[in-house]
């Protein structure tokens, strides 16, 4: 809930800016990736989709607000396939 309100906060103030947050508890990594509706150059729900099977996770939603979960222990390797796939 409080990465959700975190996320509206970020896209409200960045309409271009992409968020992506993740909390990590015990052996499990919950994450978040969002962008305003209007920015169209990146689909998050595609970018998670890509990228789950290095925490070998699952999740998904929309364009402009997906999330998921996975493994912790390869939160770092996740980071950085998100990086690569919005840069």
């Amino acid at each position: 809930g409080n990465m959700r309100k975190l996320g509206d906060i970020f896209v409200d103030k960045f309409p271009k800016g992409v968020l992506f947050l993740y909390a990590v508890e015990a052996d499990k990594a919950s994450f978040i990736m969002k962008t305003n509706r209007a920015n169209s150059s990146v689909d998050c729900s595609a970018v998670l989709k890509q990228v789950m099977p290095i925490v070998s996770g699952r999740g998904g939603g929309k364009p402009d607000n997906a999330q998921g979960s996975g493994e912790a222990s390869k939160i770092q390797d996740l980071i950085k396939a998100v990086e690569g796939a919005v840069k």
